[in-house]
């Protein structure tokens, strides 16, 4: 029997063996060009003309590229220069107040602050801490009024002075760390906030004594909403599950620190507004992101009475970034680019792109073509739609059936129906498997508030969903301890999971592809070592083997049988009878698809291709 040093070496030496390159000079990475450059708005807001002033766009680019004032008078713009906007942009909400003022929540915990008589922009930041000031109200005293995530807190700025009065944070006790205050009003004397979302809270703060009082309490399935009108405000509460003859909405006055039940709301009224009831100039649809062409965007707007005009910013843009790509069965490919980007064919004969477009501007996360027709998921709401020669569509989302916010992957079962991986979050945790029946057109699925997704694949050609997990923290339950993540078996034909399997002990099962009929191969960790797992479904016996390093959750099965990853900035392949790895070649991490023997790989702003990468 071999001594302890000798069984190092042959093991070092096995080790060498197995992550030798293969013919890694002649696999090259063909980059197949940029897909789209475009200039991505955070937001904009817009300044109303009056007798006094002209009407300007306010908008805001990421990426570098700053907020900017538009004069649409006379289509001229500038950069606003003013402190703290080289990192930070408006977003939403906006209000306008009494004397023109406009105010918009920025998208790093800020507010904008624009005076249209000065032609001015500033930026201030009311509460410490802040990432987003998700609730924005102008009191009866003419101050902002303002709630935050992640700290729940409620402030008030006063646009005459400057001055600044932060409340601190709002309602309680939570059992999560991040609180949104989601809305806020002011009728004087009281601050209203909607704090939550696990347990929604309704509080009333009382500016003289500074003292606080939770009003209302509500679950995170519902949602309650703070409107201001006027120097009046009001609570708008949406039920999910209202009980039998209940309504869907309940209404109440919040008043003098308490909340009075009231049957409806009034509509908001923004005849406060300077040049609400003059002509004011149209803008064209924006959208999230706008085409850089010549070293700038375009912004199209029509003046009162007057034809379409064009003003050019010298914004640079960006490359977008290609996320997910689809066969197409005409040899075609599906690619989408993010975040927010477009969805575009990629023709691999011509090395060409026709763009589909984005419905309604969703971040697509995933692509699936089924007879002829493409369809696409993603956020938010985990939102669902299909493209065609009509156009992009949206069809529905799996928000509204299972509380999920993201739609992360899609893959269709031998039933015909289709299946997302979901992420849950705000108002449940966890994550779920979804469907949606193209007979019916209806949604449906099962919520796992423990089991995050972490990927989705098939098989027994679709006769099995397999939805990899990964352990989700429930702060509602307390008492569940942390396990591994599972994969759980969705048998279509019986439509129920019929196995659970944890092939991992770090938390996640990893991600996983069918390499023989009933058979998956994955990677992930064990044992906080990273290793290479196979699992037969119908036994739920697992077979591991250590790797040499981590191997980042990007996998993908060739037409030679093998397993093809990322390992420390390589290209690498595995076979999954006997675990050897080979490394193919460098290249920048992405998600990969086979198109016969040639592999295509996103990550990056150019669609990258590797041709004939199974062959020797």
């Amino acid at each position: 029997m071999p001594s302890v040093p000798t069984r190092l070496l042959l093991a070092q030496l096995l080790m060498l063996s197995i992550c030798l390159p293969v013919n890694a000079e002649d696999k090259v990475v063909e980059n197949l060009g940029v897909v789209e450059r475009q200039a991505r708005i955070g937001s904009f807001a817009i300044s109303p003309a009056t007798a006094t002033y002209p009407c300007r766009l306010l908008i805001s680019f990421q990426g570098g590229d700053g907020t900017w004032i538009v004069d649409l008078q006379t289509g001229t713009s500038r950069k606003a220069e003013s402190t703290g906007f080289e990192n930070d942009h408006i977003g939403w909400p906006t209000f306008i107040g009494a004397d023109g003022k406009v105010f918009t929540s920025c998208s790093r915990g800020g507010l904008s602050v624009f005076d249209p008589v000065t032609d001015s922009i500033k930026l201030v930041r009311p509460i410490p801490g802040a990432r987003w000031l998700r609730g924005m109200a102008i009191g009866p005293d003419g101050a902002v009024y303002v709630s935050d995530y992640p700290t729940g807190s409620a402030a008030k700025y006063e646009p005459a002075t400057g001055q600044v009065t932060h409340f601190g944070r709002q309602g309680g006790p939570f059992s999560i760390t991040h609180v949104y205050g989601y809305s806020v009003g002011s009728d004087g004397r009281y601050v209203y906030t909607a704090a939550g979302k696990i347990p929604w809270f309704v509080v009333a703060y009382d500016t003289t004594t500074g003292e606080q009082k939770n009003l209302l309490r509500y679950e995170s399935t519902d949602h309650p909403e703070v409107h201001q009108r006027g120097d009046k405000v009001f609570l708008e509460v949406q039920h999910s599950s209202p009980r039998k003859g209940k309504p869907a909405k309940s209404y109440f006055r919040l008043v003098d620190g308490r909340a009075d039940k009231v049957t409806s709301i009034p509509k908001f009224d923004d005849s406060h507004v300077p040049g609400h009831d003059q002509p004011q100039p149209k803008i064209e649809s924006l959208g999230r992101n706008l085409p850089v062409v010549n070293e700038g965007v375009a912004i199209k707007y029509r003046m009162p009475k007057q034809e379409w005009q064009t003003a050019i910013l010298p914004v640079a843009g960006s490359d977008m970034i290609v996320e997910r790509i689809a066969p197409m069965a005409d040899g075609r490919l599906l690619v989408s680019t993010g975040p927010y980007g477009n969805v575009h064919r990629f023709d691999p004969i011509t090395k060409s792109y026709s763009r589909l477009g984005n419905p309604a501007s969703k971040h697509v996360y995933d692509l699936l073509e089924i007879d002829g027709r493409p369809y696409f998921c993603g956020y938010p709401n985990a939102v669902f739609g299909s493209f065609g020669n009509d156009g992009g569509k949206l069809i529905g989302d799996w928000h509204e059936s299972l509380r999920s916010k993201y739609a992360l992957f899609i893959v269709q079962g031998a039933d015909g129906r289709i299946y997302s991986g979901n992420h849950n979050e705000r108002e449940s945790t966890g994550g779920a498997l979804g469907w949606f029946d193209r007979r019916t057109c209806t949604f449906g699925g099962i919520h796992f508030p423990n089991d995050d997704c972490e990927f989705l694949t098939t098989a027994l050609d679709g006769k099995f969903v397999v939805y990899a997990s990964d352990f989700s923290v429930d702060p509602t339950h307390p008492e569940i301890t942390k396990r591994d993540g599972k994969l759980m078996i969705y048998d279509t034909e019986k439509q129920n999971i019929i196995r659970e399997i944890s092939p991992l002990s770090d938390g996640s099962a990893g991600v996983v592809v069918e390499t023989e009929p009933g058979i998956l191969f994955g990677i992930g960790r064990h044992d906080k070592v990273p290793v290479m797992f196979t699992v037969e479904i119908a036994t739920g016996k697992v077979r591991r083997e250590q790797l040499s390093a981590r191997a980042l959750r990007l996998i993908a099965r060739g037409p030679d049988g093998k397993v093809y990853f990322f390992r420390k900035g390589s290209l690498v392949r595995a076979d999954p009878k006997t675990f050897h790895v080979e490394t193919i070649c460098t290249a920048e991490p992405g998600r990969m698809l086979f198109m016969g023997n040639d592999l295509y790989i996103t990550g990056t702003s150019q669609l990258r291709r590797i041709v004939d990468i199974t062959n020797p």
